[in-house]
């Protein structure tokens, strides 16, 4: 009985956690294994005002680390001049994948 009320207890424990592992200017913190998993999970009902929010605060630009055991880190960005160099000056050096290639080049 009480093997299934652990992943509850453990969520529990995420969520309620994250709500008291922020830094004092308002961006969530990278917890050794979780990442910013707690700060996606506690935010994923308005995550498109929570990633504003977050480029805000940091100028701009975010890395967003996710759980180590699934390699998710996202880099976002809302500053035109890092747009600019990604899609203008250095274009080659962001390669789109091998599913995009297989799905859009023929």
């Amino acid at each position: 009985m009480d093997y299934i009320l652990l992943p509850f207890i453990l969520l529990l424990m995420l969520i309620s956690g994250a709500v008291f592992l922020r830094r004092r200017n308002g961006l969530p913190i990278n917890l050794p294994l979780l990442g910013m998993t707690p700060a996606i999970i506690l935010n994923i009902h308005r995550i498109h005002n929570f990633i504003t929010d977050f480029l805000k605060l940091s100028n701009g630009t975010f890395l967003l680390k996710g759980p180590k055991f699934a390699n998710i880190d996202m880099l976002f960005t809302s500053d035109p001049a890092n747009i600019h160099y990604m899609l203008s000056k250095n274009f080659p050096n962001y390669p789109k994948g091998p599913d995009f290639r297989r799905i859009f080049v023929r």
